[in-house]
């Protein structure tokens, strides 16, 4: 089976919404980047992780928190040698009960 990258990438996310970071994670190269760009008031959430067990890591300690409602990608596009996403989201912090919602 063959599969082109925009489809490994959304196959990643659909893994992350399903709260399967070790699936996730698998998709990643070990030398993968990934920055997470968010908001001043949910700066915990933001910041580039480089290499696959960053990445696992910051989704594990994101997911330690939050719930999932929503996590979906809204726009992917080529950016330098890899791609850039939107995406699509909705967490609730589980000592809180806030919602987390955005693009």
């Amino acid at each position: 089976m063959l599969c082109d990258s925009e489809g490994v990438l959304e196959a990643a996310i659909t893994a992350i919404a399903l709260a399967d970071i070790d699936s996730a994670a698998a998709f990643f190269s070990d030398n993968a980047e990934i920055t997470i760009y968010a908001a001043s008031q949910t700066i915990l959430l933001g910041g580039t992780y480089s290499g696959k067990d960053s990445v696992r890591k910051r989704l594990r300690n994101i997911l330690a928190s939050f719930d999932i409602a929503r996590f979906a990608p809204r726009t992917v596009l080529p950016c330098d040698d890899g791609f850039r996403t939107q995406i699509d989201y909705s967490f609730r912090h589980r000592a809180s009960g806030q919602s987390l919602d955005g693009v």
